[in-house]
């Protein structure tokens, strides 16, 4: 009788176990613990994305990788810059930015900002600001609670911080194109 208790036990903790493994299989996009490290950061003397729609340019930005199982996830830029989102048919929304956070296929990273063309330094004010700021802006896009899932290739997001509009999510992909204001609350791209 005991021997059957301890078989019928062994069962269904092995049946209780396996739960969340399959569950975890049925989940169309992994999410992955992402990571800044100060002795990574990036200076850029000339920074510039172009990307689709999106124009990033600045000078003398820091830059730090966030970083994730599956790579380099998206960065984030300290330091002032000018953005531009030219959509078709719209009015271009443009303006100055003093961080912003980039969010990418790890795929992509090397064609969309070459890292290795910036110098490599350790900057714990640019890692410990960076950690603030991913902490309220890394939910904008592309996330699972702070884990990041990885968008599809092709796809970029920017969120800036903006003297014009305050907190701004611009963001491109193979079919969608967005532009939103956290500060307003409204979209800006396409018109509603």
């Amino acid at each position: 009788m005991n021997h059957r208790i301890t078989v019928m036990a062994l069962a269904t903790l092995a049946a209780w176990l396996a739960l969340p493994h399959a569950v975890k299989a049925e989940d169309p996009l992994p999410s992955y613990k992402i990571s800044l490290k100060a002795d990574a950061v990036r200076e850029f003397q000339h920074f510039s994305v172009q990307y689709k729609k999106i124009e990033l340019k600045g000078s003398k930005l820091s830059a730090i990788p966030i970083e994730c199982e599956a790579g380099v996830t998206g960065v984030v830029l300290i330091g002032d810059g000018t953005y531009r989102f030219a959509p078709e048919g719209a009015d271009p929304i443009a303006g100055h930015f003093k961080a912003a956070m980039l969010r990418f296929n790890p795929k992509d990273q090397a064609t969309l900002l070459p890292l290795d063309k910036a110098t490599i330094v350790t900057d714990y004010a640019v890692h410990e600001m960076s950690r603030h700021l991913l902490n309220d802006v890394f939910r904008h896009c592309w996330h699972s609670g702070m884990e990041a899932l990885i968008p599809e290739e092709g796809t970029l997001a920017v969120v800036v911080y903006s003297k014009e509009h305050g907190d701004l999510l611009m963001s491109v992909g193979k079919e969608v194109s967005i532009a939103y204001s956290f500060t307003d609350r409204k979209q800006l791209y396409p018109n509603k």
